[in-house]
Protein backbone atom coordinates (compact mmCIF):
# COMPACT_ATOMS: atom_id res chain seq x y z
CA UNK A 1 0.00 0.00 0.00
CA UNK A 2 1.49 3.47 -1.03
CA UNK A 3 1.95 6.14 1.78
CA UNK A 4 1.49 9.96 0.94
CA UNK A 5 3.45 11.98 2.67
CA UNK A 6 2.24 15.31 4.03
CA UNK A 7 3.39 19.07 4.56
CA UNK A 8 6.01 19.25 7.28
CA UNK A 9 4.09 21.53 10.17
CA UNK A 10 6.34 23.94 11.98
CA UNK A 11 5.64 24.16 15.60
CA UNK A 12 6.19 26.37 18.36
CA UNK A 13 7.33 25.26 22.26
CA UNK A 14 6.17 26.91 25.66
CA UNK A 15 7.96 26.86 28.78
CA UNK A 16 6.28 24.97 31.35
CA UNK A 17 8.22 25.11 34.99
CA UNK A 18 9.01 21.47 36.58
CA UNK A 19 10.73 20.60 40.22
CA UNK A 20 13.19 18.41 39.64
CA UNK A 21 16.92 18.76 39.75
CA UNK A 22 19.56 19.88 36.99
CA UNK A 23 21.09 17.07 34.50
CA UNK A 24 24.33 16.83 33.77
CA UNK A 25 25.24 13.57 31.42
CA UNK A 26 24.38 14.76 27.47
CA UNK A 27 24.41 11.65 25.27
CA UNK A 28 26.94 11.30 22.35
CA UNK A 29 25.58 12.61 19.02
CA UNK A 30 27.61 12.70 16.03
CA UNK A 31 27.38 15.47 13.32
CA UNK A 32 26.87 14.02 9.99
CA UNK A 33 26.16 15.99 6.99
CA UNK A 34 24.74 18.77 8.77
CA UNK A 35 22.02 16.52 10.89
CA UNK A 36 22.89 15.13 14.18
CA UNK A 37 22.73 10.98 14.17
CA UNK A 38 23.63 8.75 16.65
CA UNK A 39 26.93 6.91 16.36
CA UNK A 40 25.78 2.95 15.28
CA UNK A 41 28.22 2.03 12.71
CA UNK A 42 30.75 0.89 15.13
CA UNK A 43 28.32 -0.91 17.38
CA UNK A 44 30.65 -4.20 17.82
CA UNK A 45 27.03 -6.11 18.78
CA UNK A 46 25.98 -6.12 14.77
CA UNK A 47 28.55 -8.30 14.21
CA UNK A 48 27.70 -11.02 16.92
CA UNK A 49 26.00 -13.88 15.31
CA UNK A 50 23.85 -15.99 18.13
CA UNK A 51 21.01 -15.11 20.19
CA UNK A 52 20.21 -17.63 23.02
CA UNK A 53 18.42 -17.56 26.06
CA UNK A 54 20.36 -18.02 29.28
CA UNK A 55 18.06 -18.28 31.89
CA UNK A 56 15.04 -16.09 33.59
CA UNK A 57 14.76 -13.39 36.44
CA UNK A 58 11.07 -12.79 38.18
CA UNK A 59 9.42 -9.90 39.63
CA UNK A 60 8.67 -8.59 43.29
CA UNK A 61 5.11 -8.50 41.87
CA UNK A 62 3.89 -10.23 38.81
CA UNK A 63 2.30 -7.50 36.76
CA UNK A 64 1.86 -6.02 33.00
CA UNK A 65 1.82 -3.02 31.39
CA UNK A 66 4.64 -1.70 33.46
CA UNK A 67 6.88 1.25 32.25
CA UNK A 68 10.34 -0.16 31.57
CA UNK A 69 13.61 1.88 30.86
CA UNK A 70 17.17 1.15 31.52
CA UNK A 71 20.45 3.77 32.89
CA UNK A 72 24.14 3.27 33.73
CA UNK A 73 23.04 -1.08 33.48
CA UNK A 74 20.19 -0.91 35.69
CA UNK A 75 16.81 -1.56 34.49
CA UNK A 76 13.57 -0.48 36.23
CA UNK A 77 10.48 -1.79 36.25
CA UNK A 78 7.82 0.35 37.03
CA UNK A 79 4.08 -0.15 37.92
CA UNK A 80 1.72 -2.06 36.28
CA UNK A 81 -1.15 -3.88 37.16
CA UNK A 82 -2.07 -7.54 38.45
CA UNK A 83 -5.78 -6.98 38.73
CA UNK A 84 -8.46 -8.96 37.92
CA UNK A 85 -11.90 -7.86 37.12
CA UNK A 86 -14.61 -11.13 36.67
CA UNK A 87 -18.73 -11.43 36.91
CA UNK A 88 -19.40 -13.71 40.05
CA UNK A 89 -23.20 -14.69 39.29
CA UNK A 90 -24.04 -16.65 43.05
CA UNK A 91 -25.11 -15.42 45.32
CA UNK A 92 -25.04 -11.73 44.30
CA UNK A 93 -24.91 -10.63 40.80
CA UNK A 94 -21.07 -8.55 41.10
CA UNK A 95 -18.01 -7.61 38.85
CA UNK A 96 -15.29 -9.32 41.59
CA UNK A 97 -11.74 -7.30 41.42
CA UNK A 98 -8.40 -9.11 43.00
CA UNK A 99 -5.14 -7.37 42.61
CA UNK A 100 -4.96 -3.87 41.13
CA UNK A 101 -2.44 -1.34 40.32
CA UNK A 102 1.02 -1.07 41.60
CA UNK A 103 3.57 1.52 42.79
CA UNK A 104 6.41 -1.10 43.21
CA UNK A 105 9.39 -0.13 40.97
CA UNK A 106 11.68 -3.47 40.60
CA UNK A 107 15.49 -2.26 39.81
CA UNK A 108 17.79 -4.66 38.04
CA UNK A 109 21.71 -4.30 38.31
CA UNK A 110 22.96 -6.28 35.21
CA UNK A 111 26.69 -5.86 36.52
CA UNK A 112 25.91 -7.43 40.04
CA UNK A 113 22.69 -9.47 38.59
CA UNK A 114 20.97 -8.38 42.04
CA UNK A 115 17.66 -6.82 43.00
CA UNK A 116 16.81 -3.28 44.36
CA UNK A 117 13.31 -1.68 44.83
CA UNK A 118 12.24 1.66 44.66
CA UNK A 119 8.66 3.37 44.46
CA UNK A 120 6.35 6.03 42.42
CA UNK A 121 4.63 8.67 44.56
CA UNK A 122 1.16 6.90 43.14
CA UNK A 123 0.27 3.11 42.04
CA UNK A 124 -0.73 3.13 38.50
CA UNK A 125 -0.38 1.53 34.99
CA UNK A 126 -0.02 2.50 31.41
CA UNK A 127 3.35 4.56 32.90
CA UNK A 128 5.63 5.79 30.05
CA UNK A 129 9.33 4.96 31.10
CA UNK A 130 12.25 6.74 29.57
CA UNK A 131 15.86 8.25 30.65
CA UNK A 132 17.40 11.39 29.63
CA UNK A 133 21.16 11.59 30.79
CA UNK A 134 21.34 10.85 34.43
CA UNK A 135 17.17 11.23 35.18
CA UNK A 136 14.84 8.31 34.69
CA UNK A 137 11.29 9.88 33.94
CA UNK A 138 8.00 7.82 35.13
CA UNK A 139 5.39 9.79 33.24
CA UNK A 140 1.56 9.89 33.47
CA UNK A 141 -0.42 6.81 34.28
CA UNK A 142 -3.79 5.39 35.00
CA UNK A 143 -4.65 5.24 38.95
CA UNK A 144 -7.79 3.59 38.40
CA UNK A 145 -11.07 4.49 40.49
CA UNK A 146 -12.38 1.48 42.16
CA UNK A 147 -15.08 3.39 44.27
CA UNK A 148 -18.73 1.77 43.49
CA UNK A 149 -17.26 -1.46 43.30
CA UNK A 150 -18.31 -3.69 46.30
CA UNK A 151 -18.22 -7.68 45.70
CA UNK A 152 -20.95 -9.71 45.78
CA UNK A 153 -23.43 -6.39 46.61
CA UNK A 154 -23.60 -4.34 43.23
CA UNK A 155 -26.02 -5.70 40.71
CA UNK A 156 -25.25 -3.04 38.00
CA UNK A 157 -21.46 -4.20 37.91
CA UNK A 158 -20.06 -1.20 37.11
CA UNK A 159 -16.38 -1.41 35.97
CA UNK A 160 -13.49 0.34 37.03
CA UNK A 161 -12.81 4.00 35.94
CA UNK A 162 -9.88 4.61 33.85
CA UNK A 163 -8.12 8.13 36.06
CA UNK A 164 -5.64 9.44 34.59
CA UNK A 165 -3.12 12.15 36.38
CA UNK A 166 -0.15 14.58 35.44
CA UNK A 167 2.46 13.09 37.84
CA UNK A 168 5.81 12.49 36.60
CA UNK A 169 8.11 10.79 38.72
CA UNK A 170 11.98 11.15 38.11
CA UNK A 171 14.94 9.85 39.93
CA UNK A 172 18.22 11.35 39.70
CA UNK A 173 20.92 8.65 38.83
CA UNK A 174 23.68 11.12 40.07
CA UNK A 175 22.23 11.98 43.27
CA UNK A 176 20.12 9.24 44.19
CA UNK A 177 17.06 11.92 44.51
CA UNK A 178 13.72 11.41 43.60
CA UNK A 179 11.43 14.29 42.54
CA UNK A 180 8.44 14.65 40.93
CA UNK A 181 7.16 17.23 38.09
CA UNK A 182 3.54 17.20 36.42
CA UNK A 183 2.92 17.12 32.79
CA UNK A 184 0.58 19.62 30.95
CA UNK A 185 -2.26 17.16 30.99
CA UNK A 186 -3.56 14.23 32.66
CA UNK A 187 -3.14 11.24 30.79
CA UNK A 188 -2.01 7.29 30.33
CA UNK A 189 -0.94 5.45 27.37
CA UNK A 190 1.71 7.47 26.29
CA UNK A 191 4.48 6.73 23.74
CA UNK A 192 7.65 8.11 25.37
CA UNK A 193 11.50 8.08 24.04
CA UNK A 194 14.85 10.49 24.62
CA UNK A 195 17.21 12.08 22.41
CA UNK A 196 20.47 13.12 24.63
CA UNK A 197 19.41 15.48 27.61
CA UNK A 198 15.74 15.76 26.53
CA UNK A 199 12.85 13.02 26.75
CA UNK A 200 9.34 13.56 24.82
CA UNK A 201 6.23 12.18 25.96
CA UNK A 202 3.15 11.76 23.02
CA UNK A 203 0.06 11.29 22.93
CA UNK A 204 -2.09 9.18 25.42
CA UNK A 205 -5.39 9.90 26.75
CA UNK A 206 -7.36 11.83 29.73
CA UNK A 207 -9.76 10.03 32.11
CA UNK A 208 -12.23 10.75 29.45
CA UNK A 209 -10.88 8.41 26.85
CA UNK A 210 -10.24 11.74 24.58
CA UNK A 211 -6.95 11.25 22.68
CA UNK A 212 -4.22 14.02 23.09
CA UNK A 213 -2.35 16.06 20.54
CA UNK A 214 0.42 17.21 22.62
CA UNK A 215 4.19 16.49 23.07
CA UNK A 216 5.73 16.99 26.57
CA UNK A 217 9.34 17.74 26.27
CA UNK A 218 11.42 17.76 29.78
CA UNK A 219 15.23 18.96 28.99
CA UNK A 220 17.67 17.44 32.00
CA UNK A 221 20.11 19.91 31.20
CA UNK A 222 17.98 23.20 31.82
CA UNK A 223 15.08 21.68 34.26
CA UNK A 224 12.78 22.61 32.06
CA UNK A 225 8.87 21.45 30.45
CA UNK A 226 7.59 22.38 27.16
CA UNK A 227 4.86 21.60 24.65
CA UNK A 228 5.22 20.91 21.11
CA UNK A 229 1.65 20.07 19.43
CA UNK A 230 0.93 16.55 17.80
CA UNK A 231 -0.62 16.58 14.23
CA UNK A 232 -2.58 13.71 15.55
CA UNK A 233 -3.76 12.14 19.06
CA UNK A 234 -2.72 8.47 20.01
CA UNK A 235 -3.24 6.31 22.40
CA UNK A 236 -0.91 3.26 23.32
CA UNK A 237 1.26 4.20 20.63
CA UNK A 238 4.85 3.75 19.87
CA UNK A 239 7.87 5.67 20.10
CA UNK A 240 11.86 5.08 19.10
CA UNK A 241 15.12 7.17 18.46
CA UNK A 242 16.41 8.11 15.70
CA UNK A 243 19.42 9.97 14.71
CA UNK A 244 17.69 13.74 15.80
CA UNK A 245 14.49 12.04 14.84
CA UNK A 246 11.65 10.68 17.16
CA UNK A 247 9.25 8.76 15.49
CA UNK A 248 5.87 7.83 16.85
CA UNK A 249 4.09 5.00 15.29
CA UNK A 250 0.35 4.38 15.88
CA UNK A 251 -2.33 4.06 13.45
CA UNK A 252 -0.17 6.68 11.73
CA UNK A 253 3.40 7.22 11.46
CA UNK A 254 4.69 10.45 12.78
CA UNK A 255 8.24 12.07 12.37
CA UNK A 256 9.54 14.54 14.98
CA UNK A 257 12.51 16.71 13.68
CA UNK A 258 14.38 17.71 16.90
CA UNK A 259 16.67 20.27 15.72
CA UNK A 260 14.10 22.08 13.91
CA UNK A 261 10.76 20.87 15.71
CA UNK A 262 8.91 20.06 12.41
CA UNK A 263 6.53 17.06 11.62
CA UNK A 264 6.45 14.39 8.62
CA UNK A 265 3.88 12.00 8.14
CA UNK A 266 3.42 8.54 6.92
CA UNK A 267 1.01 5.97 6.85
CA UNK A 268 0.86 2.54 8.11
CA UNK A 269 -0.61 -0.49 6.18
CA UNK A 270 -2.44 -1.87 8.79
CA UNK A 271 -4.75 -0.12 11.66
CA UNK A 272 -3.00 -1.05 14.89
CA UNK A 273 -5.05 -0.58 18.73
CA UNK A 274 -1.87 -0.84 20.69
CA UNK A 275 1.32 -0.49 18.93
CA UNK A 276 5.00 -1.28 19.45
CA UNK A 277 8.07 -0.55 17.84
CA UNK A 278 11.98 -1.44 18.03
CA UNK A 279 14.97 0.12 15.77
CA UNK A 280 16.23 -2.75 13.83
CA UNK A 281 19.71 -1.40 12.25
CA UNK A 282 17.67 2.00 10.80
CA UNK A 283 14.34 -0.21 10.26
CA UNK A 284 11.21 0.85 12.25
CA UNK A 285 9.86 -2.44 13.16
CA UNK A 286 5.92 -2.23 13.88
CA UNK A 287 3.79 -4.96 15.74
CA UNK A 288 0.50 -4.68 17.55
CA UNK A 289 0.81 -5.92 21.58
CA UNK A 290 -3.05 -6.05 21.83
CA UNK A 291 -4.65 -8.49 24.20
CA UNK A 292 -6.73 -11.02 23.08
CA UNK A 293 -8.08 -13.97 24.64
CA UNK A 294 -6.63 -16.80 21.90
CA UNK A 295 -9.34 -16.70 18.94
CA UNK A 296 -8.35 -13.40 17.38
CA UNK A 297 -8.75 -13.62 13.59
CA UNK A 298 -6.49 -10.94 13.03
CA UNK A 299 -2.98 -13.09 14.38
CA UNK A 300 0.05 -12.02 11.79
CA UNK A 301 3.03 -13.90 10.85
CA UNK A 302 4.80 -10.54 9.87
CA UNK A 303 5.98 -7.49 11.33
CA UNK A 304 5.61 -4.00 9.11
CA UNK A 305 8.39 -1.88 8.26
CA UNK A 306 9.35 1.71 8.16
CA UNK A 307 12.21 3.08 6.78
CA UNK A 308 13.87 6.53 5.45
CA UNK A 309 14.80 4.87 1.69
CA UNK A 310 10.49 5.18 0.84
CA UNK A 311 6.91 6.20 1.62
CA UNK A 312 6.16 2.72 1.77
CA UNK A 313 6.09 0.47 4.50
CA UNK A 314 7.52 -3.40 3.79
CA UNK A 315 7.02 -6.51 6.09
CA UNK A 316 9.08 -9.24 7.76
CA UNK A 317 7.73 -12.89 7.43
CA UNK A 318 7.62 -14.82 10.58
CA UNK A 319 7.20 -18.35 11.22
CA UNK A 320 4.44 -18.04 13.87
CA UNK A 321 1.04 -16.43 13.69
CA UNK A 322 0.93 -13.92 16.87
CA UNK A 323 -1.15 -11.28 18.22
CA UNK A 324 -0.21 -9.27 21.91
CA UNK A 325 3.13 -10.19 21.13
CA UNK A 326 5.96 -8.76 22.95
CA UNK A 327 8.97 -7.14 20.51
CA UNK A 328 12.28 -6.22 21.01
CA UNK A 329 15.88 -5.89 18.83
CA UNK A 330 19.06 -6.47 19.36
CA UNK A 331 22.50 -6.25 17.40
CA UNK A 332 21.27 -7.79 14.17
CA UNK A 333 18.16 -9.65 15.49
CA UNK A 334 14.38 -9.02 16.16
CA UNK A 335 12.54 -11.13 18.25
CA UNK A 336 8.94 -11.64 18.96
CA UNK A 337 7.63 -13.46 22.03
CA UNK A 338 4.61 -15.15 23.47
CA UNK A 339 1.31 -13.73 22.24
CA UNK A 340 -1.28 -16.07 20.88
CA UNK A 341 -3.00 -17.15 17.90
CA UNK A 342 -6.44 -18.59 17.01
CA UNK A 343 -5.86 -21.67 19.32
CA UNK A 344 -4.08 -21.04 21.84
CA UNK A 345 -1.21 -19.20 23.70
CA UNK A 346 2.25 -19.37 22.73
CA UNK A 347 5.79 -20.28 24.63
CA UNK A 348 7.59 -19.57 22.25
CA UNK A 349 9.55 -16.73 20.40
CA UNK A 350 10.25 -15.65 16.56
CA UNK A 351 13.68 -14.85 16.04
CA UNK A 352 14.49 -13.00 12.60
CA UNK A 353 17.92 -12.42 11.72
CA UNK A 354 18.62 -9.09 9.55
CA UNK A 355 21.74 -9.77 7.40
CA UNK A 356 20.24 -13.81 6.53
CA UNK A 357 16.83 -12.97 6.44
CA UNK A 358 16.40 -16.17 8.44
CA UNK A 359 14.02 -16.44 10.88
CA UNK A 360 14.26 -19.72 13.98
CA UNK A 361 11.36 -20.48 16.52
CA UNK A 362 12.75 -21.20 19.84
CA UNK A 363 10.72 -22.26 23.59
CA UNK A 364 10.68 -19.64 26.47
CA UNK A 365 11.97 -20.70 29.23
CA UNK A 366 9.42 -18.65 31.58
CA UNK A 367 6.70 -20.44 29.26
CA UNK A 368 6.11 -17.12 27.46
CA UNK A 369 2.72 -14.85 28.26
CA UNK A 370 0.70 -12.21 26.23
CA UNK A 371 1.84 -8.56 26.27
CA UNK A 372 5.48 -9.12 27.31
CA UNK A 373 7.66 -5.67 26.84
CA UNK A 374 11.30 -5.88 26.20
CA UNK A 375 14.65 -4.09 27.24
CA UNK A 376 18.14 -4.31 25.85
CA UNK A 377 21.31 -3.65 27.64
CA UNK A 378 24.76 -4.22 26.68
CA UNK A 379 24.36 -7.64 25.22
CA UNK A 380 21.44 -8.64 26.76
CA UNK A 381 17.87 -8.40 25.80
CA UNK A 382 15.04 -8.87 28.48
CA UNK A 383 10.98 -9.96 27.35
CA UNK A 384 9.82 -9.37 30.64
CA UNK A 385 6.16 -9.67 32.55
CA UNK A 386 2.62 -9.86 30.44
CA UNK A 387 -0.70 -11.64 30.96
CA UNK A 388 -1.60 -15.71 30.53
CA UNK A 389 -5.30 -16.54 30.18
CA UNK A 390 -5.27 -20.50 31.22
CA UNK A 391 -8.10 -22.80 30.84
CA UNK A 392 -10.53 -23.82 31.70
CA UNK A 393 -11.34 -20.69 33.24
CA UNK A 394 -9.20 -18.30 30.65
CA UNK A 395 -9.51 -15.60 33.69
CA UNK A 396 -6.37 -13.15 33.53
CA UNK A 397 -3.23 -14.65 35.48
CA UNK A 398 0.45 -12.80 35.57
CA UNK A 399 3.48 -14.84 35.64
CA UNK A 400 5.80 -11.93 36.63
CA UNK A 401 8.74 -13.58 34.46
CA UNK A 402 11.50 -12.23 32.38
CA UNK A 403 13.12 -14.08 29.68
CA UNK A 404 16.85 -13.30 29.24
CA UNK A 405 18.80 -13.35 25.50
CA UNK A 406 21.88 -12.96 24.98
CA UNK A 407 23.84 -12.21 22.12
CA UNK A 408 27.00 -13.98 21.42
CA UNK A 409 30.09 -13.68 18.94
Amino acid sequence: MNCKMKTIVPVMAVLLASSCTKNLIDKELQPINGTLKAAVATNPLLSYTKLEQTGTLRLSIPRADMGITASNGKIYFAGGTNMQAYVQYTPDTALIITGGHQSIIDIYDTATQTWGQANLSSARTDVSAVTAGSKVLFAGGNLLDTVNIKPGTNPKIKAPRAVATTTVDLYDTNSKQWTVASLSKPRYGMSGAAIGNKAYFAGGVDSAGNYQKIVDVYDATTNQWSTIPLPYGMKYSAAVARGNEIIFVSNIIQILNTINNTWTIHSVTFAYFQTIATLLNDKVCIADRTSHVVGNVNDKTFVEVYTTLSANTSFINLPTPRTGVGLGSIGNKLILAGGGDISDEHQTADIYDDVTHAAVTVPLTSGGAMNMQSVTVGNKLYMAGGRRYPLPTRRVAYPGMIDVFELKP
